[in-house]
């Protein structure tokens, strides 16, 4: 199946991630360009699940009070039904009175749940406690590592973002959330990563900065504030990384904007370009999924180029990604490794990515090193017990 020309209407409206993707890897930002982008109602929705993390102080409050009220409602509802079942044994009618116990296993799940969830918002509103409320430094030049909680506690508000335009450029993008300084009414656009196994560094944060830029220049040109800094957040952990941002960075995205809209016209059908030195490390499209998963561009279901552990392996050594046979220190212990992982059916599961299924390539991202190092776990635990 081949993915035709790119659509000129794909670039009226460019949106702000597909200018970063462009920015860190050609071929990203080829797929970014002909995906759909994250609609606006799912972009910042929240599942309402327990072990979901909570970004608003005032949510938590909420969620706390709420969740307690709903746990002793349905405790209150167990109880009294508890009472009135073994009021019905007593009486002798065994088979209600086990209708009765069936009837309760919902009030059971439904108090389990609402408990779970008062319990996971103490523990974090016990994490907000124990932040302490940090400012930006104002001549920063410099990334700086930093807590949302910190952040909110000092002052900022976070705020559920909008879709922001700016038709002059041929640009719209939506950052994750907004914080805004209820002193000063200073904005920081927010954008939010999924890492896995890969924690949040200042150099990964750095790969979004064309993105904050981006998006900073729609909010100065709709909001009318100046834009000074943007955070990268990483969901769950709330660890996250502050970016300066330069005023003369963010006028020169106007320039970014028609330099990636010539490239893409001059590229408008799929051409595979090497990508930067380690730059799939932690790409989304290089993430690896199962089989039944398939990538689907411009309506067409892409066939999955699959590959597993073996094909993966000489490609790690090769970047000295993981110690390999050549390596005098585990030379040995490599070898043992690769001898069972070819005999072990865990080193042949498939997989495919994004990237590699439409490129038909084998992109490395870091889920590969992280599944290598629990393998040898599981190695050397099996050897151990021998």
């Amino acid at each position: 199946m081949t993915i035709g020309a790119l659509k000129k209407e794909s670039l009226d409206s460019m949106d702000a991630r597909v200018l970063n993707h462009l920015h860190r890897c050609r071929n990203a930002g080829q797929i970014a360009v002909r995906s759909p982008a994250k609609s606006d109602d799912d972009w910042f929705r929240i599942p309402n699940l327990s072990y979901e993390p909570i970004y608003d102080y005032r949510e938590l409050l909420e969620t706390i009070q709420s969740s307690r009220a709903r746990t002793f409602f349905h405790l209150a509802i167990l109880v009294l039904g508890a009472i009135v079942a073994l009021a019905i044994a007593r009486l002798g009618f065994l088979s209600f009175f086990f209708v009765c116990l069936v009837g309760l296993i919902p009030v059971y799940v439904a108090l389990a749940a609402s408990f779970n969830q008062w319990r996971s918002a103490l523990l974090q509103l016990k994490e907000w406690e124990s932040q302490v409320p940090e400012e930006l430094p104002m001549d920063a030049v410099h990334p700086v590592e930093i807590h949302w909680w910190s952040l909110v506690r000092q002052g900022y508000l976070p705020l559920a973002a909008k879709r922001y335009w700016d038709n002059s450029i041929g640009l719209s993008g939506r950052p994750w959330r907004l914080l805004q300084n209820q002193e000063t009414g200073e904005y920081i656009p927010v954008v939010d990563v999924k890492l896995g196994e890969s924690p949040l560094s200042k150099s990964i944060a750095m790969e979004y900065r064309i993105f904050l830029l981006a998006l900073s220049k729609l909010i100065q040109e709709n909001e009318g504030h100046q834009i000074r800094w943007g955070v990268v957040i990483e969901l769950g952990t709330r660890k996250c990384v502050a970016i300066p941002l330069q005023s003369t960075e963010i006028e020169n995205v106007p320039e970014l904007v028609a330099a990636a809209k010539n490239w893409f016209t001059s590229h408008d059908v799929l051409e595979f370009v090497e990508p930067p030195p380690g730059r799939c490390l932690n790409c989304p499209y290089a993430v690896r999924r199962s089989e039944k998963v398939k990538l689907s561009i411009e309506g067409e279901t892409i066939t999955p180029n699959l590959f597993d552990l073996p094909k993966v392996l000489p490609i790690l050594y090769q970047r000295d990604l993981i110690p390999s046979e050549t390596d005098p220190d585990v030379g040995e212990e490599a070898t043992e490794f690769k001898t069972w992982l070819s005999n072990s059916p865990r080193g042949h599961r498939s997989f495919h990515c994004d990237c590699g299924d439409l490129f038909k390539w084998i992109p490395i991202h870091q889920q590969w090193i992280q599944h290598v190092d629990n393998l040898r776990a599981i190695y050397l635990s099996w050897k151990s017990r021998k």
